[in-house]
């Protein structure tokens, strides 16, 4: 009878063992109790998917490798999630709509694939105390991180941080990231330091109040600089932009220098930065592939190197007594391929310049003599910069 009371509970705990398939294409998960049923599988081939109807603490501990994704989606009365062992996802961490999560814990995890997190208000940190360090993209919006500790990759596709309103400092050691940087409408003091960032494809940083890109050398696509409140740019060692470059409305700005940048391969613009009086940071630049658009308050502007302007040049200012002569000589020479518009003491400024080259419009002499530009298609342009990460599969 004795030998019968061990027995029993034994077959029945490897019936269950047996019964568990870790191979399954998805484990759905609706409390603890599935969670836990799955602790005995150290690795999981398919999905983890919890349910929105999940409440309360789900803990996935056991589980050392999710080869597919781990995802929960709309489960609001879900106040923590963690698992202690898991190391890998290879697919998404997607988490979203969980308006009471509050505890993120993950101590083991290093490598994942896709980290997309979305509508996580109650969250303020992470538990990630061996650091995510391999990731091909991460995207977090709309949670109340103020920090990223947790997370420090190396290398990215894409890295878009954006709409975390409590974030205050973004510090990573990123060297490339290939298809896109977004930086955006988080915490008004906002501090990027990405001081190993050497290549990056498009970047877009807006709403930070100090920008630290000390080792960028190049960026094959766009550089889209918006509404940002530190008071100085610098890029010491950025050389070429394969796309357009845009500083709009940093309304601190008051000083930018880009000593060895020599070509921006689209539109090269500037405008709306309130107190940017001199522009004289870009002394060896030599080539725009598009027109030159530069708006604002400037009472000097200097481009020394330029040799090849391949699109129209609209250079406007509200200052008196501008010089326009360098430019007319740039036209004259010709360096401006495109139309050339310059004028001083302009007082309806806005997002606006020259029209494209082949659009046939040609500028129109206004009331007070100076040559109106064509004000729609450069704020087309802006905003398609200023959307440009929306836009990306």
């Amino acid at each position: 009878m004795s030998i019968l009371k061990v027995l029993v509970p034994v077959l029945a705990a490897v019936g269950r063992v047996l019964a568990l398939d870790c191979s399954a294409s998805t484990n759905n998960i609706q409390n603890q109790g599935d969670a836990k049923a799955l602790a005995s599988c150290s690795s999981l081939s398919g999905d983890v998917v919890i349910s929105s109807v999940a409440t309360g603490p789900i803990s996935l501990d056991g589980i050392q490798k999710i080869d597919g994704s781990l995802i929960c989606r709309g489960a609001t009365n879900m106040t923590a999630l963690s698992a202690k062992d898991l190391k890998s996802i290879g697919d998404n961490f997607e988490l979203s709509e969980l308006i009471t999560l509050s505890l993120l814990s993950f101590p083991s995890l290093t490598t994942v694939k896709i980290i997309d997190w979305s509508a996580l208000p109650a969250l303020q940190g992470l538990d990630f105390d061996a650091t995510v360090n391999n990731a091909k993209e991460v995207t977090i919006t709309n949670t109340q991180l103020n920090s990223l500790k947790g997370i420090n990759l190396e290398q990215a596709d894409i890295f878009n941080i954006n709409n975390n309103q409590y974030l205050k400092s973004v510090q990573l050691q990123l060297a490339n990231v290939s298809r896109a940087l977004n930086i955006e409408a988080n915490g008004q003091d906002l501090d990027l330091s990405l001081p190993d960032l050497k290549w990056a494809y498009n970047i877009t940083i807006r709403n930070c109040s100090d920008i630290n890109l000390p080792s960028l050398v190049s960026a094959n696509g766009s550089i889209s600089l918006f509404d940002n409140f530190c008071e100085k740019f610098m890029m010491p060692n950025l050389t070429f932009t394969g796309g357009p470059f845009a500083l709009v409305s940093n309304s601190k700005l008051t000083y930018i220098s880009l000593p060895v940048l020599k070509t921006v391969g689209g539109t090269f613009l500037i405008a709306n930065n309130s107190v940017l009086n001199s522009v004289d940071g870009f002394q060896t630049l030599a080539v725009v592939t598009g027109a030159v658009d530069f708006t604002g308050a400037f009472t000097n502007v200097s481009l020394p190197g330029l040799t090849d302007v391949r699109g129209n040049f609209n250079m406007q200012t509200s200052a008196k007594d501008f010089d326009c002569k360098p430019f007319t000589a740039f036209k004259n020479n010709g360096t401006i391929k495109g139309k050339l518009v310059c004028s001083g003491n302009q007082q309806n400024l806005g997002l606006g310049g020259a029209a494209p080259t082949g659009s046939g419009s040609t500028p129109k002499k206004g009331a007070a003599g100076h040559y109106e530009p064509n004000v729609f298609a450069m704020v087309g342009f802006s905003a398609a910069i200023a959307g440009f990460w929306h836009l990306l599969p």
